[in-house]
Formats: C-alpha cells, sequence, structure tokens
C-alpha cells in the first residue's frame, strides 16, 4: 500500500451548504449544523458525555430490564456477559453511538418486545454456547422491532448478529438499513423464524438481507417462514438469503421473497437446502449457485479460510460427525473439498421471476441434480392467484394457490409472520423447524410493565 502525501485544509462555515451537514469546532466547542427542518422552540439538543455503556451487566441471573427508554450514549445501551436467565423487554433504545443491546456468553437471555433504532453499529449482538461441545445458550431475540442501524460503520453492522450456537430470533422486523439485517458469525444450529425484512442493503452491493459466509463448519442452521421483502441495493447484485464463499449446512425452508433482485444465492458451498420458498417478483433469479472454491477468480482468501475454520473445530468426532456426517468427511471427497455437493432446491414456488435459477458453468454439473419439482410460472394472474389480498398488506395464501396441484408444498403460516403475530397459536412443530418447541413466550413474559 503506498503512503499518500500530507494533506492540509482550511474550513469555512459558509461550507455547510446541504441540510444534514454538520461541523465541530472541537478547540472552541461549537457544533455548526444545517438542520434538515425547522427546529420548534421546544426541541432538545442533546450531547452525550458518557463514554461507557449505560448499563453494565456481569454474571446477573433472572434480571429484567423493562420499559425504559435508553439513549444519547456514546456506546451501547446494554452490554451483558455471562449470567443467565435475564430479560430485556418492552424497552427502547436509541441514538447509540455504537450497538444497542449486546449479550455475551451466559443462557437463556431474551430481548423482546423492544425498539432499537438509530445505532452507530449493530441493533443487538447475541453470542454464546459452545462450539466445541455444540451446547446451545438458548438465547432469544423476540418480537422487536430493529431499524435505522449502522449509522456510523455501514457494512457488517447487521440489525441482529448472531454467534456461536442454539440461539433463536423470532417474530422481529427488520428494516431501514444500508447493509444486512441479520448475520451469522462462525456458529451452529440457531433459528431465524417468522421475521420481516425489508428496505436493507440500501447502499451495498454483493450484499444479502440475511448473510453468512466463508465457513465449512458453520451448518445446522434453519432460516424458515421469513418474509423478505422490498429490498433494493446499489446494484441489483443483492441477495434476499445470501450463504457467501462456500457457507454450508444452512437450510432456507418456507420463506416468502418478493420483490429483491436475487432470492437465494449459494457460494460454493455444500449442504446447503432451498426448499418450500415462496419467490414473488424477483427481478433477476430466484436462485444463483456458483463453485466458488473450485473457479480460479473465485477461491482465493476464501480457500483458505474454510480450511483454517475446518481445522478449528473437532468435527470428525462426536457430537460434529454424529450432527454433521458429511462434515466429516468432507477431506476424503474424491473430486475436491470445494465441490458444491449435497445442496437441494425442491418444491419451491416462482411467480413472475425472471429465471428460475442461474448457475456458473462449473456450477452447473453439480446443481443439475438437485433441483425438482419446482413451479415457475411468469402468467400476469399468478400473483392475484397466490396472495390476493398482499397490495393490502396479506399474506394470506389460498388453499387452491395454482401450484397446490403440481408439487409438493407444506403451508406457510403466514398468519404467524412478522410482530403482529406473534402469539398466533400454532400446532408445537412444524417442518423446517427442528430445535425445539416453537416460540411464543408466556403471558408472564408477554405484559407489559
Amino acid at each position: 500500500m503506498a503512503q499518500l502525501p500530507q494533506l492540509r485544509a482550511n474550513w469555512h462555515n459558509d461550507e455547510l451548504d446541504a441540510p444534514g451537514e454538520y461541523y465541530i469546532d472541537r478547540q472552541r466547542g461549537i457544533l455548526y449544523f444545517y438542520n434538515p427542518s425547522v427546529i420548534s422552540a421546544n426541541t432538545d439538543a442533546v450531547l452525550s458525555l458518557l463514554p461507557d455503556d449505560l448499563f453494565s451487566i456481569r454474571s446477573a441471573v433472572n434480571v429484567t430490564i423493562s420499559g425504559l427508554t435508553m439513549e444519547a450514549g456514546q456506546r451501547s445501551a446494554v452490554n451483558m456477559i455471562y449470567g443467565s436467565g435475564n430479560t430485556i423487554k418492552n424497552c427502547t433504545c436509541r441514538n447509540l453511538g455504537e450497538n444497542g443491546i449486546i449479550i455475551s456468553a451466559g443462557n437463556n437471555h431474551t430481548v423482546m418486545e423492544s425498539e432499537v433504532y438509530g445505532t452507530g453499529k449493530t441493533g443487538i449482538y447475541l453470542g454464546g454456547g459452545n462450539r466445541t461441545t455444540l451446547t446451545p445458550c438458548n438465547h432469544l431475540a423476540f418480537a422487536n422491532d430493529v431499524h435505522d442501524f449502522a449509522r456510523f460503520t455501514y457494512c457488517y453492522r447487521p440489525g441482529i448478529s448472531v454467534n456461536l450456537v442454539g440461539i433463536k430470533v423470532v417474530n422481529n422486523r427488520i428494516h431501514s438499513a444500508p447493509h444486512s439485517a441479520i448475520t451469522f458469525g462462525q456458529g451452529n444450529n440457531h433459528e431465524v423464524y417468522f421475521n420481516e425484512i425489508y428496505n436493507v442493503c440500501k447502499e451495498t452491493s454483493d450484499s444479502g438481507a440475511l448473510y453468512q459466509g466463508r465457513d465449512w463448519t458453520s451448518q445446522g442452521t434453519y432460516v424458515s417462514y421469513n418474509y423478505f421483502h422490498d429490498i433494493r441495493g446499489a446494484t441489483e447484485d443483492v441477495s434476499a438469503i445470501y450463504f457467501d464463499d462456500q457457507n454450508s449446512g444452512t437450510t432456507a425452508y418456507g420463506n416468502i421473497i418478493a420483490n429483491v433482485p436475487k432470492g437465494v444465492l449459494i457460494g460454493g458451498g455444500r449442504d446447503n437446502h432451498v426448499e418450500n420458498n415462496i419467490f414473488l417478483n424477483v427481478t433477476d433469479t430466484t436462485l444463483h449457485a456458483d463453485a466458488h472454491g473450485l473457479e480460479p477468480d473465485r477461491g482465493g482468501v476464501g480457500n483458505v479460510t474454510v480450511f483454517q475454520r475446518l481445522f478449528e473445530m473437532p468435527y470428525k468426532i462426536p457430537p460434529w460427525s454424529v450432527q454433521y456426517p458429511t462434515l466429516a468427511k468432507i477431506l476424503d471427497d474424491p473430486i475436491s473439498p470445494h465441490a458444491p455437493r449435497y445442496n437441494s432446491y425442491r418444491h419451491n414456488v416462482a411467480c413472475r421471476c425472471l429465471n428460475l435459477q442461474r448457475t456458473t458453468p462449473r456450477a452447473t454439473d453439480w446443481i443439475r441434480n438437485v433441483t425438482s419439482h419446482n413451479w415457475w410460472s411468469n402468467a400476469t394472474s399468478c400473483q392475484n392467484a397466490i396472495f390476493p389480498n398482499i397490495r393490502s398488506g396479506s399474506l394470506m395464501i389460498p388453499t387452491n394457490a395454482p401450484y397446490a396441484k403440481n408439487i409438493t408444498f407444506s403451508a406457510i403460516p403466514w398468519q404467524r409472520i412478522g410482530r403482529a403475530g406473534a402469539y398466533t397459536s400454532l400446532p408445537p412443530t412444524l417442518p423446517g423447524l427442528k430445535y425445539g418447541s416453537i416460540v411464543t413466550p408466556k403471558q408472564d413474559m408477554e405484559s407489559k410493565d
């Protein structure tokens, strides 16, 4: 990297010529701000001098934070580490320099029915569990509204960040941000379901509303029954669900994906399953699949990273070899461990989508044999037949939808999607969900303080 010459610049306050621009004269302690609208006489101007988190909680048990507004800190509203059974509910966390809520380690912590917005970085960070033993932490993000995050750090600072083992993200609404709504770090056996995600990835390209990347070992996660819609980026290279750089072992089941450039992108990984989803008005392709690791101009650093992360995990012995049997034999692949084997694309519905699937040349042979029983129609009547009331905001799907006679398709519990459906009664199990019964917190957790 070449060193840039030193630059000098003089600033003049008459250069504030557009609403929203500001300048801080630190020597004089003066803020110059071109307000985007008229400031009323009773408006507060808030300056935070607190360099720490508003709440710092360590090793606490059964603590509840409820009904608070936490705002105007330079760091995070809540930073919780270790402990068990703590709950943050019915709170507002806003206008924070870094993150909204951080939960690291511990077990059975819950963030529910809260609004998080105006953060400089991530909205809610959840991490915990033990990857060596695949012991889950059982953290839960339930029925939150997370929006307008990543104001200062635009990329890889999602609305909800999911890490390590056994986290559930359920019935949240995540929207209005420059990059991803949900990202997975290195981790296993998460479940993301009944969420509504829209208007994200606004200022990025080669991105996904839900993103997971560059790890053969991050297996066992289910992304089910979510509603991804109205997602447009800086270019058309944006996906609702993005399994990048050979990421493996994740299932996308029963999602509704509408008004996006790409539906699901599998970037050369293995054991990824895209099944029983509905795609509507996808302007590029419902499935893009490639062979990152086998393509000389695509593997690069990613090929090194997947080996490093593989060797960090005890993938050849139980419980890993039991839960992920094909991963245990990955280095015995007769062609290459980078071959995109064992993926599937089946029983999906595509309505008014430009392409059902697109593959790169090296991936075609691998993908050709794993796609079956999909239904695709570009008829103008298709949308109204499947979603007759979608223009009024309802995802109601008739039992006689046109694909029902042509493919096997499990009904999507559309009533439960989003915050409004958070307490809708459902059977204790559904296809596409694996770890325990469906989350519907008990009445005592539901009550407002």
